[in-house]
């Protein structure tokens, strides 16, 4: 089963982990790592490094999903896994996190898994401007 390890800024990782499991229970083979004030880089490139290490061990494919490309999550983890051949996604958000933990048992293709994720992170990016919603399909009343 795909791992995933959600590097963010401050507790957003753990916020993340919490509505993931509130929708689909109790997840396994899913960590966290929040970037928290006061720390620097090489210490968080360590922590995930370590995390990666254990699915390394194991043979297992994993992910780092990161809140910001080019954030300090993001360059962390590369600087923490250029030894490994593994992925990394920016712009973590729930529905992409939802896409890896309902599609990463079944799904046996490692890289089609990934763009899935972005895929359905896109798809949930939109802006809705209120009124048009509810003004929607209304004729003009005369």
């Amino acid at each position: 089963m795909l791992g995933i390890i959600v590097a963010t800024h401050s507790n957003l990782a753990r916020g993340l982990r919490e509505a993931v499991e509130m929708i689909d229970g109790p997840q396994e083979y899913f960590d966290v790592v929040p970037f928290c004030e006061g720390e620097d880089i090489t210490f968080l490139a360590e922590r995930i490094r370590t995390i990666a290490a254990a699915y390394e061990e194991h043979g297992e494919p994993y992910v780092v999903v990161t809140d910001m490309f080019g954030a300090t999550p993001f360059n962390a983890a590369l600087a923490g896994l250029s030894a490994y051949n593994t992925g990394i996604l920016a712009g973590a958000n729930l529905s992409m996190l939802m896409e890896l933990v309902t599609q990463r048992q079944s799904c046996n293709d490692y890289k089609e898994l990934l763009n899935g994720a972005v895929d359905a992170a896109l798809q949930n990016i939109c802006s809705v401007m209120v009124r048009d919603v509810f003004s929607a399909g209304k004729e003009e009343e005369v």
